[in-house]
């Protein structure tokens, strides 16, 4: 990976120019009005004179006031897709174009609460990260020239490195509200592919085949054992209800899921214990992405010209 979009990695995704260049107005100076005397002559009126106006940058979207600017959305793409490329995976420019314009709008929108929970990064804070960055350039001359090359002045990219900085403190901060233990179950499944498979496996539970039996026959690596889990993390509802409902020792009905149903089993239930790690990982991913789903159903989003509008998460 080049120093390019090493940066950009390191950034989180996040490098992006945080405001639009103010228009400047065009002065004019005001003409005198000549007169005439015996020794004078009139005066001439002074030619007016006019600032250029600096040429707006074209903007992706702003967000809540804060504008994203193309050219940012465009390198985010870029980098989006490098990395895809980096995995062997294929992926179109459409969808690299709305992953980025995505993550910089939600990386925007946690910078956003950061500031106002009072969590962004200081101003000395951010000075340390920026110098930390200069550092890995042998000089003046090659800093400037990888700013030029990015297309930002140093001040940019600092307001840039400090928005990625308040994000990432407001993405810890919620991440930190998930509790370490909770009410949990273990439990036990049969899966199979259809509705008959199903009630086959009923049959056989009804006269008395044991489960783990029955599990260990369906699956033989698993046996089936889906561990202990807390609410909130499997990714059918219908499951996670059911193994909430089930008394200990007991079965469920056959639950359709994607690709076939589901048998369930309940072998045991705790009120309080202690998260496995990718348990609580996954509560925190879906907190901050509620979090995110509210922010974005609240903010004031405005669409640059040509760029789609993208749905809420």
């Amino acid at each position: 990976m080049n120093r390019r979009w090493s940066l950009w990695f390191w950034l989180g995704m996040a490098i992006g120019l945080l405001g639009l260049i103010a228009g400047g107005c065009a002065g004019s100076a005001g003409t005198t009005v000549p007169t005439r005397t015996p020794t004078s002559r009139p005066t001439a009126s002074p030619t007016a004179t006019h600032t250029p106006s600096p040429t707006p940058l074209p903007v992706a979207v702003v967000v809540n006031g804060e504008p994203i600017l193309q050219a940012e959305w465009q390198a985010e793409t870029e980098r989006v897709r490098a990395a895809a490329e980096a995995l062997g995976q294929s992926l179109s420019l459409e969808d690299a174009q709305e992953q980025a314009l995505r993550a910089l709008v939600e990386e925007t929108l946690l910078a956003q609460a950061a500031r106002e929970q009072g969590l962004a990064a200081s101003d000395e804070e951010v000075q340390q990260r920026l110098d930390a960055l200069r550092a890995t350039f042998a000089d003046d001359d090659a800093w400037a020239a990888y700013l030029d090359e990015l297309g930002y002045t140093e001040a940019e990219l600092r307001r840039a490195l400090a928005r990625a900085m308040s994000a990432a403190r407001m993405r810890d901060a919620l991440a930190a509200q998930v509790p370490e233990r909770a009410e949990q179950v273990r439990a036990r499944q049969i899966f199979v592919r259809t509705q008959a498979d199903a009630a086959t496996v009923l049959q056989y539970l009804q006269q008395g085949v044991e489960f783990r039996t029955l599990a260990a026959q369906y699956h033989p690596t698993s046996r089936g054992d889906l561990g202990w889990f807390p609410r909130g993390v499997l990714f059918v509802p219908a499951v996670e209800e059911a193994a909430f409902q089930l008394e200990v020792g007991t079965y469920s009905q056959p639950i359709q899921v994607p690709g076939g149903y589901v048998i369930l089993f309940v072998e045991d239930r705790e009120p309080d214990r202690p998260l496995a790690p990718w348990a609580r990982r996954e509560l925190q991913r879906r907190a901050i992405a509620d979090f995110l789903r509210q922010r974005w159903q609240q903010a004031e989003l405005q669409w640059g010209p040509g760029v789609p509008p993208l749905s809420p998460p």
